[in-house]
């Protein structure tokens, strides 16, 4: 009887560490990947067509802190867009480059237009002014450290 529980508890614990264990690995596809789809290309365009429309004087009601975060969002709906299309770690890599030279711009507007208000244009608050800096800066950084994760991945 002793022997038939060992016998049965083995087996048990060998099911279940069969079933425990992963499945087979999917295939490598070898050669070139899939065409996007209709939809990505669809996504894709409507994601350019967005971030091409907002600039810095797209007020949308709200601070230029709002715009700032509208340009940043569909600059990386893009990215992600672009990123999705592209398939591969060199398209990888430009759609970060792409971000981050759309995120560069955008912080040199602020830069710019916060020395055209100084010249004495009508000031926002230097708090409003703050967060208008502190927001494109960090646009900025975290779309380089982006690029050089998405360069260290190839």
């Amino acid at each position: 009887m002793k022997s038939c529980m060992i016998w049965i508890s083995a087996l048990v614990l060998f099911s279940l560490v069969i079933h425990l264990l992963p499945g087979p690995a999917a295939p490598i596809r070898q050669g070139k990947p899939p065409p996007p789809s209709k939809l990505e290309l669809a996504r894709l365009n409507a994601a350019r067509e967005a971030c091409s429309r907002f600039s810095l004087h797209t007020r949308v009601g709200g601070s230029l802190v709002d715009v700032l975060e509208m340009n940043y969002l569909w600059s990386k709906r893009l990215l992600e867009a672009e990123r999705e299309v592209g398939r591969n770690k060199m398209h990888e890599a430009t759609a970060f480059k792409a971000h981050l030279d759309r995120m560069v711009e955008l912080e040199t507007k602020i830069k710019k237009r916060l020395w055209e208000q100084s010249k004495g244009v009508k000031l926002p608050s230097r708090h409003h002014q703050l967060q208008e800096r502190a927001a494109a800066v960090f646009y900025r950084a975290e779309a380089e450290l982006w690029l050089e994760k998405a360069k260290l991945q190839r």
